[in-house]
């Protein structure tokens, strides 16, 4: 092999694996998740499919959040310890036709347990995410959009306190 055609063939990959390196590596845990308190986007209830979709999309919310405001090289341990979900389901529906209504009262919410590693300081601590005002934000809320809710809400959390 020519040290041209190899320069070529190997210099994206090398790259690719130091942007994979400099990010900061960031891992989430559901902890027991068939307890939250609201965690089925289309009912009370659900399947194990819907827990595990809604899951995975608070997984991505979580890791694309924290891959904006955390620092090349943090390393993030986050335990979601609960999850209450945008909205609420009327009392008055027919379980057979949920609908989940928007209402001020109805916010989004996260209790989660964290250990932070930045700069060879470790930090521990728990906090409850929430967002009370979600709908009076100045930003909407797109409709293809699945828990925009949720990631404004995370997306808050990591600027104010995990910078």
């Amino acid at each position: 092999m020519n040290a041209r055609f190899a320069t070529i063939l190997f210099t994206p990959l090398l790259f690719a694996t130091q942007q994979a390196i400099a990010q900061p590596r960031i891992d989430v845990e559901f902890v027991k998740p068939e307890g939250f308190s609201d965690i089925y986007p289309s009912g009370r209830t659900g399947t194990k499919r819907e827990l595990d979709g809604t899951l995975e999309a608070l997984r991505k919310i979580v890791v694309d959040a924290g891959s904006k405001a955390l620092k090349t090289g943090d390393e993030l341990k986050l335990e979601v310890l609960d999850v209450n979900l945008a909205g609420d389901y009327p009392p008055s529906q027919s379980l057979s036709r949920e609908i989940r209504v928007m209402r001020n009262i109805d916010w989004p919410s996260m209790k989660v347990r964290y250990t932070l590693k930045r700069d060879g300081k470790v930090t521990n601590g728990e906090a409850l995410i929430s967002d009370m005002s979600y709908l009076m934000s100045g930003s909407s809320c797109p409709g293809s959009e699945g828990l925009c809710y949720e990631r404004r809400m995370v997306e808050r959390w990591f600027r104010k306190d995990l910078h």
